[in-house]
């Protein structure tokens, strides 16, 4: 799975209004009784905007986590990496998305697709984490 766009939430901030109540049609609603303020996205997804991007991913390697093609990942790069995160790795020029697995012997990069092959490094080789991915934002339409 490759990264295709890449967006920084740095300077987002937009309060969007949330009701915790049905929408009612034809009649005034009662639901302002209800009204609990807005709700910023970012605030409810960005823990930490300084080191905080989206990208856009394509791709197949991440299916069974419901991270598809299209999808977009919310990165955070202040995080540091753990076994069994989600993780944003670079390899070459293309950055991919993959699950990072820690042993004694070194690192695999999983691939949560069973149709697509791991990748092995070994104790003592590089590798360049880019980020951990904390979000997936999945679109429906």
């Amino acid at each position: 799975m490759r990264v295709i766009a890449v967006s920084d939430l740095a300077e987002a901030g937009r309060e969007k209004p949330i009701v915790v109540s049905p929408a009612m049609v034809g009649f005034a609603s009662p639901s302002l009784d209800y009204y609990e303020g807005g709700i910023s996205l970012d605030k409810h997804l960005v823990a930490n905007p300084e080191s905080t991007f989206i990208l856009k991913i394509a791709g197949d390697s991440m299916l069974s986590v419901g991270i598809f093609s299209g999808d977009e990942i919310i990165v955070d790069r202040s995080l540091h990496p753990q076994h069994g995160n989600i993780v944003v790795v670079q390899l070459g020029e293309d950055l991919e998305v993959k699950r990072l697995l820690i042993d004694s012997g070194g690192v695999t990069l999983g691939s949560d697709n069973p149709s697509r092959p791991n990748i092995r490094f070994e104790k003592g080789t590089s590798l360049s984490i880019w980020g951990v991915v904390v979000r997936a934002i999945h679109h429906y339409v």
